[in-house]
């Protein structure tokens, strides 16, 4: 991050000056500065008032009040663009950054309405306020937009610009060292892209804050083919180290210091008088006093401690302190006598209660902490992992003149490592060490006892970066080498293969200004005891080669002038090397929705990147492999147009090279529908469909209906009264929502759009190709979207119809004669009493009969032709299917029996029945149950009443008699 010297800030303010009385007249109402910010996705437009959303608000409300400082004036301004949410479950690590990737239409086209916005608002500010001065801010998507827009400025709109603020920046560039601010690793950058350096382009005042794998700003890496791809092992290996279980964190929560930033920006800005305080995130620093060690002088200590957490806040504007005092009991010693307590009566002190009040009032974390005299590693222990889980301290001030027995040394070790705290030790004592563990108040330990507790605190505190301290002044030495200590990152070059050089990079993303580290110590877990180091670098980046494969545990001490280090540890997983690369990528099969394609392919150990190629062999996506992906890898290309054709290869690489490129695949987005019909849909409520709807022409979804997929129809649809679709609704038509419906999904429709009153809702996008409101009502349409609401959209179009399936009977066929004829001698096996009854165009079944089993593929010609039946009856039929059974049929019924007619598979795999008729009716008034059904004509189906099936059905029209559950056979188990 580049820090302007008084001169520039002063260079600065005179050029500022000289603007304001420049220059066309400003009309009144006028600032001298405009915060023009773009919130993030799904931020609200209108909470909080400023209008530039959530997070850029806590800015602007910081440097708002710096600015009135200086006696000047600013006023917000927010971007008018949508913001779209981010549709989708983000939550989860393995699918978070796919389900960005590819993030859609309508997120692209709210980033091009931002960046449009950006450049006429700052058009008209230049009109309006020539003299203003103008911030530009973004917060991810609305930093996406920002970015877009700096490239389109004028010299002159770049000239007013006078300062740049990004968080989260999806175009995020991590060799950008001037604009940079964050915990970033810098060999990860944006999500999708990665821009130009700031100062290159025009902007010498930008900041952009960034933190370690942030899925938007700091997740993409280069491959060794010099191609971006998403590094997912990265993000997961930093979650799984940090402890994140939202991989959100980073880029929500995390990202913003309001003090820091506020500083930063006014900085940028040329503001005088500003002090920037040492950047990072909230710095925690604990003290512990062993009161027992300090009787006489505990007053010296805790003035001691409140004089450096002092010096602290002056240098480190973001520190955060703790204090425990820790007291003994009254207690009994080794020969029954009672020892009476030290530092009890302490607690009662309201000057202690007070402590830190004149330091940071409103972070201020005060304890007192009772433990029994030999507890001295406990008092380590609670000062590494204070407040651990939400912010765990950096460093320890462990001030006592007893150490920790010897052997709680390698634990207390290896738990300040993990925890990343250094831990110093301030001794006012000047040395007089206990290893038993505490001060002994009668006579001196020996010599040999002093010499072992010193050599095991020394360990420990090199151990962790930190130091020693004695003599009267051990407490402010200490504070200052704590604050002095560089907070620095340690990154690594993307992949680790055995005999293959690894670049490792601890840059100076926190720098002390007046401290910075000016040589970093290397340890590669090659066999060099800890706290003994391979290689001493005066730069921050060194590369190493592995010997073999396995688990190395490298660390990093980066130490400054004064000695102060500050030591970080990363477990280094490498690959053996097998000098290929991997094998080319033959079996990728692709499987097609409406609005999307899957596909699959088996992964390879030895692959390190992918890349999903197009028809005309561009990259659309490159990703990492993990080593956790497991044996079946699957992308999606997500918001396709419906009849959209995709062909698709695949190709894999490691350190030595890509794959060739792999077998293509091409196919067609189509819905996965369990119900489809050439003219119109139609139910009488209380249906439960899993599976899309497709219809050329019109459908109706009755009161009570439940749809888990979408509803794809050429004419109008209408959603009807307590109707839930999960899904989409894509109308070629009108669309009508009843009250109470509900649409999870996105609705577009080239027709009107129309809520009988207020309480429809529709969760996702409304696009209407004309207009959309509610009945008899003034209420805007937008209140019953939960995205965004657009009228008159051209890009809304006329779905495309399903293609009926062709009805071709077979020439080798059984008759239905014969087909009947092996029922009854079924039935009569199973039933030695049955007589048939029905006539020759009737299945001889009745309700109590046994069902028949079909062992052998069988398919069955009674049409008109073949079996002289005109419709044939199906009856109460009931079949256990081995193999699958398909009837060719005129037209079919069910005159006779009241059950359903059943079919059930037998074995694992899924049989089907099939009732194929190229135009007559299929009237399954009785119901149908089990599954697999396939059931195709040219003419009506309809299914009766309590159906419960899995299967699909494709009808010249199609009408559901109601409360019946039909289920597509690829969501059968959901």
């Amino acid at each position: 991050m580049k820090f302007y010297k008084a001169v520039a800030a002063a260079v600065a303010a005179v050029v500022f000056s000289s603007l304001l009385v420049a220059g066309p007249a400003q009309a009144a109402d006028c600032t001298d500065w405009v915060f023009l910010g773009a919130r993030g996705s799904g931020e609200p437009a209108n909470a909080p008032a400023s209008g530039v959303g959530t997070k850029l608000d806590g800015l602007y409300q910081g440097i708002k009040q710096r600015v009135e400082e200086e006696g000047l004036t600013m006023r917000a301004e927010g971007v008018v663009y949508p913001a779209v949410p981010i549709s989708g479950s983000l939550s989860a690590i393995a699918t978070a950054i796919t389900a960005l990737l590819p993030i859609g239409k309508k997120y692209r086209k709210s980033v091009a309405e931002g960046a449009a916005a950006f450049q006429q608002q700052i058009s008209t500010n230049r009109t309006s306020c020539p003299n203003s001065r103008i911030i530009l801010a973004g917060y991810s998507q609305g930093g996406e937009a920002l970015n877009i827009a700096s490239y389109k400025l004028s010299p002159s709109d770049k000239a007013s610009i006078g300062g740049v603020f990004i968080y989260g920046d999806p175009w995020f560039n991590a060799d950008d060292k001037i604009a940079n601010v964050g915990t970033y690793d810098p060999y990860h950058h944006g999500l999708f892209n990665r821009r130009g350096i700031w100062e290159q382009d025009g902007f010498n005042n930008a900041v952009s804050i960034c933190n370690g794998a942030d899925p938007v700003c700091n997740s993409t890496a280069i491959g060794p083919d010099g191609k971006p791809y998403r590094d997912v092992q990265y993000l997961r290996d930093y979650y799984l180290a940090h402890g994140i279980t939202d991989p959100f964190e980073p880029h929500t929560t995390g990202i913003q210091n309001v003090q820091r930033d506020t500083a930063l920006l006014a900085q940028q800005m040329g503001l005088t008088g500003i002090d920037t305080p040492e950047l990072g995130t909230a710095d925690v620093y604990s003290f512990v006093i062993n009161a027992g060690d300090f009787i006489a002088d505990i007053g010296q200590a805790v003035d001691s401690v409140i004089a450096a957490a002092d010096a602290i806040s002056t240098k480190n504007a973001n520190a955060i302190f703790q204090l425990d005092i820790v007291m003994n009991p009254e207690s009994t010693d080794e020969r029954g006598n009672t020892v009476a307590g030290y530092g009890t009566g302490y607690a009662s002190k309201e000057g202690y209660k007070e402590l830190f009040l004149s330091v940071r009032s409103d972070v201020t974390q005060y304890t007192l902490v009772a433990s029994t005299d030999t507890d001295v590693r406990n008092m380590v222990t609670n000062g590494i992992h204070w407040l651990r889980g939400w912010q765990e301290p950096k460093t320890l001030v462990f001030v006592s003149s007893t150490a920790p027995k010897s052997e709680y040394m390698p634990e207390l070790m290896s738990d300040a490592k993990e925890a990343g705290v250094s831990v110093f030790q301030a001794d006012l004592k000047t040395g007089i060490l206990d290893p038993v563990g505490r001060q002994s108040r009668q006579s001196a330990p020996s010599a040999q006892d002093t010499s072992s507790a010193e050599s095991d605190m020394s360990a420990l505190t090199e151990a962790t970066g930190g130091a020693v301290f004695t003599g009267s002044d051990a407490i402010t030495r200490a504070g200052a080498a704590a604050a002095a200590r560089p907070q620095v990152t340690m990154s690594r070059s993307p992949g680790a293969t055995a005999g293959q050089p690894v670049q490792f990079s601890a840059v100076d993303s926190y720098p002390d200004l007046q401290n910075t580290a000016t040589e970093y110590v290397w340890n590669f877990g090659t066999g060099t005891p800890v706290g003994q180091w391979d290689l001493t670098t005066a730069t921050p980046e060194v590369q190493t080669v592995f010997p073999a494969a396995g688990t190395y545990d490298v660390q990093m001490k980066a130490v400054t002038a004064e000695g102060v280090g500050h030591i970080l540890s990363e477990k280094v997983t490498v690959v053996a090397s097998t000098g290929a690369v991997p094998s080319r990528v033959t079996a990728l099969t692709a499987v097609p929705t409406a609005d999307s394609v899957s596909l699959s392919w088996p992964s390879d150990p030895t692959a390190t990147i992918y890349q999903v190629l197009d028809a005309n062999g561009v990259i659309v996506d490159s990703f990492g492999a993990s080593a956790n992906v497991g044996p079946v890898l699957t992308w999606v290309q997500r918001q396709l147009p419906l009849g959209t054709k995709s062909t698709f290869s695949v190709r894999a690489g490691n350190a030595f090279g890509m794959s060739p490129l792999g077998t293509a695949v091409s196919t067609t987005t189509a819905p996965a529908a369990v119900l489809s019909a050439d003219s119109r849909v139609t139910s009488s409520g209380y249906e439960s469909v899993a599976g899309d709807v497709w219809v050329k022409g019109s459908f109706t979804c009755a009161s009570g209906d439940r749809y888990s997929g979408s509803i794809i129809a050429t004419g109008n649809v209408s959603v009807g009264t307590d109707c839930a679709v999960a899904g989409n609704v894509i109308a070629g038509g009108s669309v009508t929502l009843a009250r109470y419906s509900a649409v999870e999904g996105d609705v577009r429709s080239v027709g009107v759009v129309t809520a009988q009153d207020t309480t429809a809702r529709v969760d996702g996008d409304a696009n209407s190709r004309t207009t959309a409101s509610i009945a008899n009502s003034s209420t805007s349409f937008a209140t019953l979207v939960g995205g965004t609401l657009t009228v008159n959209d051209t890009t809304v179009v006329t779905p495309a119809a399903p293609t009926k399936p062709s009805v071709v009977v077979p020439t080798s066929t059984m008759s239905w004669k014969d087909f009947r004829a092996q029922i009854v001698t079924a039935l009569k096996s199973a039933n030695p009493a049955f007589v048939d009854t029905m006539s020759a165009c009737a299945l001889p079944f009745i309700d109590a009969s046994a069902p028949v089993r079909i062992t052998t593929k069988t398919v069955v010609n009674a049409t008109q032709a073949s079996s002289g039946c005109a419709s044939v009856d199906l009856g109460a039929a009931s079949f256990e299917l081995a193999a699958d059974l398909t009837i060719y049929t005129t037209a079919a019924s069910q005159a006779h029996g009241t059950r359903p007619l059943t079919a059930v598979s037998v074995d694992a795999a899924p049989r089907k029945l099939s009732i194929l008729s190229v135009a007559g009716a299929l009237n399954l008034n009785k119901g149908i149950k089990g599954g697999v059904f396939s059931l195709i004509t040219g003419g009506v189906i309809t299914i009766g009443i309590g159906s419960d099936f899995v299967g699909t059905a494709h009808g010249g029209t199609l009408a559901l008699n109601g409360y019946g559950v039909v289920r597509h056979p690829a969501k059968a188990g959901g």
